[in-house]
């Protein structure tokens, strides 16, 4: 996602990176993310960017829009998780419940014959009230 943020960011102020290139800055620049500073991962791959022709004038604020849109998208993030989980937990909870109340609704009472609905007589014609056909 932030290769794709990268390459949007970047076509929209003038520059025409590849996804490919963006994604490959990306991840060469991966391991500058844990340096502590926050900002060597944008740096690192904005110097990696420069090598494929994309400016510093571009590269410099599409960094500081990553870094500054970090967190509210995190939050957002969260809030939309949140929000599913309290939408889908009861369900989640509930879904087994009714499945084995169903179940046990349905199953066949003790002592009764498989087709314990059907009256039929020796024709093979069904009488029950129920259902007025042949039976097969």
């Amino acid at each position: 996602p932030t290769a794709a943020f990268w390459t949007v960011a970047l076509q929209t102020l003038g520059d025409r990176p590849r996804y490919g290139t963006v994604l490959h800055a990306a991840a060469r620049a991966l391991r500058t993310r844990y340096v502590p500073g926050g900002i060597w991962y944008a740096a690192g791959r904005g110097t990696l960017l420069k090598r494929h022709g994309v400016g510093v004038a571009a590269s410099a604020p599409v960094g500081g829009l990553e870094l500054a849109l970090g967190a509210p998208v995190a939050l957002v993030v969260l809030a939309v998780l949140v929000v599913l989980a309290v939408l889908v937990a009861p369900v989640v909870l509930v879904a087994p419940v009714v499945l084995v109340v169903a179940r046990e609704v349905v199953r066949e009472v003790p002592g009764e014959a498989p087709n314990s609905g059907v009256a039929a007589n020796q024709s093979g014609v069904d009488v029950s009230a129920r259902n007025l056909s042949l039976r097969n």
